[in-house]
């Protein structure tokens, strides 16, 4: 995956795995997605590092309940949930569709789960 294919989330989510600091320049100094693709490029990580990353499981968590159509009508009831559920496998390109506005509801229903 290339750098300008991510969105905000996955360049977060690579941004906190390699522990790089990011300089916010958006409204109230809040961090925007050039702001994001700038630390990656200082800290000279390449294409070749964020494919590397990738194979890093991530895990996610449910922000909104929602009825997964791609896993049998499963329905996520509460916000905190993992998902997926018990552990099965996450399609990626099923959590990249959960994670942004294209998919039904219009809106994000999961996000990257936090590491402790």
């Amino acid at each position: 995956m290339r750098i300008k294919d991510m969105n905000v989330e996955e360049l977060k989510s690579f941004v906190e795995r390699n522990n790089l600091t990011v300089e916010g320049t958006g409204k109230n100094g809040s961090i925007i997605r050039p702001d994001l693709e700038k630390a990656i490029e200082i800290a000279g990580l390449s294409e070749n590092d964020v494919s590397e990353s990738e194979s890093i499981e991530e895990q996610y968590v449910v922000l909104k309940p929602f009825k997964d159509l791609k896993d049998d009508n499963y329905i996520y009831e509460k916000a905190g949930e993992d998902y997926p559920r018990n552990n099965k496998q996450a399609d990626p390109e099923r959590v990249k569709e959960l994670l942004s506005k294209e998919n039904k509801r219009k809106e994000p229903v999961i996000k990257i789960k936090d590491r402790e």
